[in-house]
């Protein structure tokens, strides 16, 4: 069917729908009105550009089991205790200086400059046109003509898979907070049946009970989604049934604001012949407007300054002949999508009538007041006149401010938080509106963030804003509580341009991953309402290292309620936080409150909270959206509980990394199938250890640092304690004295030196150093041979070196002589020299031994001597030559003999390893073999072949040489290089550049061993090979060794130290590449990343091998963090990684080094 015919259809079916419902309600209507009031022209929906729907989606939640409701005064009873004993109602606030910013102005008194502003404004000027019936029906066809020709063009460009939905509002106008349109109904079934679950939740038939339910103390719930998991939709949850209540009969008015509307779903669902006032969206203009829309229904939009901006307050007055007046603040639109396939969020309390009104104050600043100011400025007013004047006279609500006197609030225990267009100058009327509204609810209930605390805050949307490092810290200013004076202090101290961003550990944005939309129910069709542009994400400054990933409690559905989330936590939680901040000493807080959650329309967003600028004494807010939400304390006996009973995501949220969807995907895979293992096997979902007795936290210890650098304080938490309660070295086994030391060794000395960042003392967590001791002193019976090289492996319970079955007599070059790094620091930690020397003797022995200034890869652990084995860079060897430049950069480059021996290393490697292709010339290292007789003394006798093989291990080589030309980062200017280090440089971009070739597999992973073309290649390779290089191994049979990936992390460690160096963007393109291969090809469904058998094949034949190295998350994951962080997180010039990754810092021995 074309377009036309498509659309010409879907008109005839609307017409025919709406002539069947005036029928029904001329039926039911006396007389039908005589005039309707229109607007000359409003569109109902306003195309967006292109670019509002790439969105990301957010996620739903319920809450779990729950054995008994758990009412807002449960969680609120704790704030008497820190503010005014509570009276029949809120007593407004005592006059106080400017600067506290305690109350709003009165209503009379409020402006908002262009629009309408008082209760007695009149209605905005229209026209009443006598009009008949069917020009009601040819007005709203026509309306929604032009909506369904917008759709179906946007639909087709956008989503050509999806059948348009039947109704929506307009897009909003606002560049952060664009909702979109809900996915379309499902189609009927062949039978002409509705498809299974299609009904919506809001349209559930529902058992008549004695007693209609009662929300007397307020109560927050999830709504209901028919796709929730039924093991974990336990809970009570709202349908907007439920919500209007049984008995249609007695309601006599409803109010309600909603960004998208779905006017056909509203009449089912709404009761008939009961006037409605509808606040929507104003039309592209931005003008207020008051309009006839339907019988017994008017619509009033307000005033948005310059068109820009939304009306997004979703929220509903529900009154009752019984004198009851329901109010429902909710994170849900009014359309049938909402309420059925997406999760949101509502809070529900019932009013009583006063049985005597009291008098108007127009001084009070409490919730009914400010509710009041809300309506006035959403331009009620007019709409209420509209209905009294027209056939409805004898409303329950006949003026604003009647909802303070009439019905009593006093059992209200939220605050209101709200946010207007427009712009608000003064501490007063600043105090109104955004993040600063927020800060006075805190500030009211005395949720300041106390002394010797910091706050730690989750905030989740559906939409994303444009974030600057200032208003970031501006919005956590008014969450802390901080006086304005405060912010402002602060603000002006920092160097123009140079206002630090806030610590991941203490912000964390909540927006759903690509991946969680792809693995929810509805897929990427149902993230439509989320939006993220890509323009946005690119940006060079997006604080992507914030983001975390946000999943619904109750399966895989999506999530479009907005909360923020605070808790009180102490300061020693922060992990490299750039800028520490000070507890609030503003109001006191309470210390019967933990923290507090903030639920309603807005979204996480500058747009929505507003930007504060001026001065503390002249401040001013913008803002560009309205919004509302409410403000609920938290307990601090059990806030933590409270907090994940109360908020709709999984906690933690796992952290996004830069430019990646879900960066730590794989740890929590680890973490819920073998946490406590030392290896990981995803696809079996299990864990395995490297001795029968037990593991010795390979994976965790080898992880940490990475969380910590990462700033994810819960996966932190749970793995410290870990390493104090349970991590032993009592284990009876064969282990690595080389891996146990660069991996657990290495990743608690690490963590050592993380720890101390935040304290202001400086005091790191003494648990690691603790466990590095006892571990350093297992390891160092591994060196008790004649020659005082180590044994290759350790027995740790018996204490005891263990020699390799394998390899009799031998340890491997770069095995001995890559533990200096880690024995040097613990020695200068621990003040005990034995560490320290016991390394430096390997090096004695090393150096003595050498023939050349490079070394072949096994040594004899009995006499100290090299024997006949090859010169390579990859395995055995790699490590050999990292660490010879390390060291000299660890002690401040104190010790040159190492420097020496490294250059001379780099000086033969390019003499003699160095190769070139012939084709396109890449450059790599090959490997020197020997062949002819050996005897000891008599080495003229062996002769050298190259072999064109090089190892992915050789991939760290190229950052290696470029950190070495700089002399560690301390020497950028290229043109005071010495001809050694220019040679060095260009050497290590042509590696680098050759290491990305390799990964121009169909896979684009690069495999284990990659072998070069020469001049003098056999005929079979001249016949098969590629051009350049090639996997060695037959087509047909078992994909041979050298093919795999196993998510080794070389070549971004070398694009890591090459950006860093360079700012060459091309170095970060690069790591993009790889990363999205290993997302696509590595990443397991149920969690967790694997190696690939063979990286040279379809996607479809990809092979996964069922382990997941724990160097994935201590290496590759991590330096793929860094290479998209500040120069400022780790600077080159104040750390050195170990082999594994691990940051150890550069410093000034204590220990007199013996290495000259």
């Amino acid at each position: 069917m074309d377009e036309d015919a498509e659309l010409q259809l879907v008109l005839e079916i609307s017409r025919k729908e709406e002539e069947e419902r005036q029928r029904r309600l001329q039926n039911q209507k006396k007389k039908a009105p005589e005039h309707i009031v229109l607007t000359d022209s409003e569109p109902e929906e306003i195309e967006p550009p292109a670019s509002r729907i790439t969105a990301k989606p957010s996620l739903s939640t319920n809450r779990g089991p729950e054995p008994s409701r758990r009412s807002l005064r449960d969680l609120s009873t704790v704030a008497s205790s820190s503010t005014a004993k509570p009276s029949s109602r809120l007593q407004p606030p005592t006059n106080r200086p400017h600067h506290a910013r305690q109350r709003s102005p009165s209503i009379s008194s409020v402006s908002s400059g262009e629009g309408p502003s008082k209760e007695s404004s009149t209605p905005v000027a229209v026209q009443a046109i006598p009009v008949a019936h069917s020009s009601v029906v040819g007005a709203f066809l026509a309306d929604r003509a032009k909506m369904e020709r917008e759709r179906l063009a946007r639909q087709k460009r956008l989503r050509p898979q999806v059948q348009a939905p039947d109704e929506t509002e307009s897009e909003e106008e606002d560049d952060d907070d664009d909702e979109g349109p809900p996915p379309p109904k499902k189609a009927k079934a062949e039978n002409g049946s509705a498809i299974a679950g299609t009904s919506s939740a809001a349209e559930k038939p529902r058992v008549a009970s004695s007693s209609e339910p009662m929300f007397w103390q307020g109560e927050i719930r999830q709504t209901a989604n028919r796709h929730a998991m039924p093991s974990k939709d336990l809970k009570p949850v709202w349908r907007l049934s439920e919500i209007l209540g049984q008995r249609h009969d007695q309601i006599k008015l409803i109010i309600f604001a909603s960004y998208c509307n779905d006017i056909d779903w509203i009449l089912r669902v709404f009761p008939e012949n009961v006037p409605i006032i509808f606040i929507g969206q104003p039309g592209e203009n931005g003008n207020a407007t008051v309009h006839n829309i339907l019988p017994n229904w008017v619509k009033a939009t307000p005033f948005l300054p310059n068109g820009r901006g939304c009306m997004h307050m979703k929220f509903m007055l529900v009154f009752y002949s019984t004198g009851r007046l329901r109010i429902m603040i909710s994170t849900a639109n009014f359309v049938d999508y909402d309420w059925r396939d997406i999760e949101n969020t509502a809070w529900v309390q019932d009013l009583p009538l006063r049985s005597k009104s009291i008098e108007h104050d127009p001084k009070a600043d409490d919730f009914p007041a400010q509710f009041q100011h809300v309506l006035t400025k959403l331009n009620f007013a007019p709409a209420l006149q509209s209905h009294l004047k027209g056939d409805h006279p004898q409303l329950p609500l006949r003026a604003i401010t009647e909802l303070r006197t009439r019905w009593d609030w006093s059992k209200v225990t939220v605050k209101l938080v709200v946010s207007m267009a427009g712009k608000f100058q003064g501490v007063d009327q600043v105090a109104k509106s955004g993040h600063t509204s927020l800060l006075k609810a805190i500030r009211e209930l005395g949720a300041t963030c106390p002394d010797g605390k910091d706050l730690s805050l989750e905030c989740q949307g559906s939409s994303l804003g444009t974030y600057s490092a200032s208003w970031l810290n501006e919005f956590m200013s008014s969450a802390k509580g901080q006086p304005l004076t405060r912010w402002f202090a602060w603000k002006n101290q920092q160097p123009r341009g140079k206002i630090p961003m806030p610590s991941a550990s203490r912000l964390k944005i909540l927006f759903p991953s690509l991946n969680t939309v792809d693995n929810s129910v509805l897929k990427r069709p149902g993230g439509g309402t989320m939006f993220c542009r890509e323009k946005q994400w690119e940006a060079k400054t997006y604080p992507k290292q914030l983001f975390h990933d946000s999943k619904s409690k109750r399966g895989g559905i999506l999530m479009h309620s907005k909360m923020v989330l605070g808790i009180f936590v102490d300061k020693s939680r922060s992990m490299l936080s750039a800028s520490p901040t000070k507890a609030s000493k503003g109001k006191a807080s309470s210390s019967s409150l933990g923290g507090w959650c903030y639920i309603g329309s807005h979204n996480f967003t500058p747009s929505a909270w507003g930007n504060l600028s001026g001065s503390a004494e002249a401040p001013v807010m913008n803002v560009t959206n309205y919004e509302m939400g409410i403000f609920v304390p938290l307990p601090a006996d059990d806030t933590e509980e409270a907090a994940s009973d109360l908020v709709c995501w999984q906690r933690p949220a796992p952290a996004y990394r830069p430019r990646v969807d879900e960066p730590w995907y794989a740890w929590h895979a680890y973490e819920r199938d073998a946490f406590g293992h030392d290896e990981y096997h995803p696809i079996s979902q299990k864990g395995s250890n490297l001795s029968d007795s037990g593991g010795i936290g390979y994976m965790i210890v080898d992880s940490i640092d990475t969380m910590m650098i990462m700033g994810l304080d819960e996966e932190y938490n749970r793995a410290r304690n870990w390493i104090a309660d349970k991590l032993s070295f009592d284990r009876v086994g064969r282990h690595s004295t080389f891996e146990t030391t660069i991996r657990v060794l290495g990743g608690l000395l690490s963590a050592h030196h993380l720890s101390s960042s935040p304290s202001p003392s400086g005091i790191p967590d003494p648990v690691f150093l603790e466990k590095a001791v006892d571990l350093g002193d297992r390891l160092l019976t591994a060196f008790e041979t004649p020659s005082r090289l180590p044994l290759p492996m350790v027995n740790l319970a018996a204490r005891e070196g263990i020699a390799d079955p394998d390899n009799p007599g031998l340890s491997s070059t770069a095995e001995v002589s890559t533990l200096q790094l880690e024995l040097r620091y613990l020695s200068e930690l621990s003040g005990d020299e034995t560490y320290w020397r016991t390394g430096e003797k390997v090096m004695h022995t090393i150096r003595n031994a050498m023939k050349a200034p490079a070394v072949p890869v096994f040594l004899s652990y009995r006499n100290g001597q090299f024997v006949q084995s090859e010169i390579r860079l990859g395995s055995r060897g790699d490590s050999f030559y990292e660490y010879l430049l390390k060291q000299y950069l660890q002690t401040g480059r104190r010790e040159p003999a190492y420097k020496d021996m490294y250059d001379a290393a780099m000086a033969f490697i390019w003499e003699n390893l160095v190769q070139v292709t012939p084709t396109s010339r890449l450059v790599y290292t090959s490997e020197l073999q020997p062949f002819g007789g050996y005897e000891a003394g008599h080495e003229e006798n062996v002769h050298w072949r190259r072999v064109p093989k090089q190892d992915h291990l050789v991939c760290f080589l190229g950052g290696s040489l470029l950190l070495g030309a700089t002399d560690g980062g301390n020497q950028l200017d290229r043109s005071v290089f010495s001809e050694g280090d220019k040679i060095n440089w260009k050497l290590g971009e042509d590696l680098i550049k050759t290491c990305m070739e390799t990964h121009k597999t169909k896979t684009g992973l690069s495999p284990e061993i990659a072998m070069f073309r020469t001049p003098n290649d056999p005929e079979w390779v001249v016949q098969n090979a590629p051009a350049d290089w090639y996997i060695k191994g037959l087509k047909g049979h078992k994909p041979p060794l050298d093919a795999r990936y196993i998510l080794r992390p070389e070549t971004v460690e070398s694009l890591f130290i090459a950006y860093r160096l360079t700012g060459d963007q091309k170095y970060r393109d690069w790591g993009w590449q790889i990363f999205q291969a290993i997302e696509k090809h590595c990443k397991v469904p149920t969690g967790g990343y694997s190696g690939v058998v063979h990286v040279d094949v379809s996607s479809e034949e990809v092979e996964l091998d069922d382990r997941m190295e724990t160097f994935m998350m201590s290496e590759t994951l991590k330096y793929l963090y860094l290479l998209f962080s500040e120069g400022s997180l780790l600077p080159l010039t104040d750390v050195v990684f170990n082999t594994e990754a691990h940051p150890l810092p550069v410093f000034e021995p204590t220990i007199d080094p013996g290495f000259k």
